[in-house]
């Protein structure tokens, strides 16, 4: 899958979310984000074994977890990055300050 399909994929299954109700862990304790410590984030609120990310129109695709960890390192501090289970029943952000939170989708309005 590449990033623009996944682009389209990500406008249809990710659902609006509150970040105030978020509960956000730093995940940039040293300078340098340490893609074991994104692995074990990504983990605890996904999961599946695959996973899609989306960092922005011409930046994702489709990744093991731990892959996936290591392919989001570069873009933390510089994009809120999404990163879903295939079905979008597991959602995780990753917020431009360095922060992450498991995401719970709100409501869809009637």
């Amino acid at each position: 899958m590449n990033a623009r399909s996944l682009h389209q994929l990500y406008r249809r299954g990710w659902m609006e979310y509150s970040q105030t109700q978020c509960e956000w862990e730093n995940l940039l304790e040293e300078p340098v984000p340490e893609p074991n410590r994104i692995e074990a984030f990504l983990r605890r609120h996904i999961p599946e074994s695959t996973v899609l990310v989306h960092v922005s129109r011409a930046i994702g695709g489709e990744f093991e977890i731990g892959e996936a960890a290591r392919f989001v390192c570069p873009y933390i501090g510089q994009y809120e990055i999404r990163i879903a289970s295939r079905d979008f029943s597991s959602l995780a952000v990753i917020a431009t300050p360095g922060v992450g939170a498991g995401v719970k989708a709100l409501p869809r309005a009637a």
